[in-house]
C-alpha cells in the first residue's frame, strides 16, 4: 500500500512544526506535486496531480489548536511551548533505546558530561536536543529524534523559532543538517544544525559570529550546499564546503572528521 511509501518518504525529511513543504510525489513521481503539512501532532499529505490519489493524515491526538496558523518566533521566547514541555523531558534515567541511539551517533559522552542539553521525551519516545537561552539556560526550542523505526517524521521540531541548534564554542563553525551531527563534532568546532536544508536569516545571524564556516551537507544536497556557501559569504569571508560521503555523526575517528572538514 502507498502509505508505507509515504511514511518512508516523510521519514527522510526535516519538517518544522506548523510548516508546509512541497516535494516530488513518492507515489506517482510527478515533480513538486506532493504537499506535506505539519499540524504539530499530525501530518497531512496530498498529491495535487490529477492521476494520483495519494492523500491522508498521519499521527494522532488532534485538537483545535492543531489547525491554527503557527506563529514564527522572532526573539521573545517566553511563550515557547518548549518551556512547558521540557518539564516532562528526562535528563537522566534514559531508557536503553535512547542510550543506544546516543552511542550509535557518538553523542553519549556529550550527554554524560552535560556539554549538550540532551533529554528524553517519554510521551513521544524521542531523544530531544534542546536549544537554550545562553544567559538563563531556559529551553526555547527543541528537536526530537524518533527512536521507533516506523515513526514519522524522523526529526520533529517542537517550536517554530527557526533558530539553529548550536553546540560548541569554537571559532570555526560547521553547518550540518541535524543536531546529532552538531553534537558529535562540537569538541572539534562549533556544530550548527539547520534542522533541515534551509538557511533562514536566524542561522545567518548566528554564523556571522565565526571566523570561518564550513558547510557540510550530504552528497545528495551538493547544489543546496553551493547555494549556502554563496549566501554565507555575504556575512563571513572564509567559507568552504565539504561534501560528505558518510554522515559525520557516524564517523568515530576525530582525525577523519578533521580531514573531511579541512579544519
Amino acid at each position: 500500500m502507498y502509505i508505507d511509501i509515504i511514511k518512508e518518504h516523510i521519514n527522510t525529511l526535516s519538517i518544522f512544526s506548523g510548516s508546509n513543504i512541497r516535494t516530488d510525489c513518492p507515489v506517482c513521481n510527478n515533480k513538486n506535486t506532493f504537499s506535506i503539512t505539519d499540524f504539530r501532532d499530525s501530518i497531512k499529505f496530498n498529491c495535487f496531480h490529477a492521476d494520483c490519489n495519494a492523500q491522508g493524515r498521519l499521527g494522532k491526538g488532534l485538537d483545535e489548536n492543531s489547525f491554527k496558523e503557527p506563529k514564527v518566533m522572532t526573539g521573545n521566547y517566553s511563550n515557547s511551548p518548549c518551556i512547558a514541555l521540557s518539564q516532562n523531558w528526562r535528563k537522566t534515567d534514559l531508557p536503553r533505546s535512547a542510550l543506544t541511539y546516543l552511542k550509535r551517533v557518538n553523542c553519549y559522552h556529550q550527554w554524560r558530561n552535560n556539554t549538550a542539553d540532551i533529554r528524553y521525551d517519554f510521551k513521544e519516545d524521542r531523544v530531544v536536543f534542546c536549544l537554550t537561552e545562553q544567559d538563563t539556560g531556559k529551553v526555547i526550542d527543541a528537536a526530537g529524534r524518533a527512536l521507533a523505526h516506523d515513526t514519522v517524521p524522523k526529526w520533529y521540531r517542537y517550536g517554530s523559532s527557526r533558530i539553529p541548534f548550536v553546540c560548541g564554542n569554537g571559532k570555526i563553525a560547521t553547518v550540518v543538517e541535524d543536531c546529532a551531527s552538531a553534537v558529535r563534532i562540537a569538541h572539534l568546532c562549533s556544530g550548527v544544525a539547520l534542522l533541515g536544508t534551509s538557511l533562514f536569516p536566524e542561522a545567518l545571524k548566528e554564523l556571522e559570529k565565526y571566523d570561518k564556516v564550513v558547510v557540510a551537507l550530504d552528497h545528495d544536497a551538493t547544489l543546496k550546499a553551493l547555494g549556502m556557501v554563496q549566501e554565507i559569504q555575504s556575512y563571513v569571508s572564509d567559507v568552504s564546503m565539504a561534501i560528505l560521503d558518510k554522515d559525520l555523526k557516524y564517523v568515530i575517528d576525530d582525525n577523519e572528521v578533521r580531514e573531511v572538514l579541512k579544519i
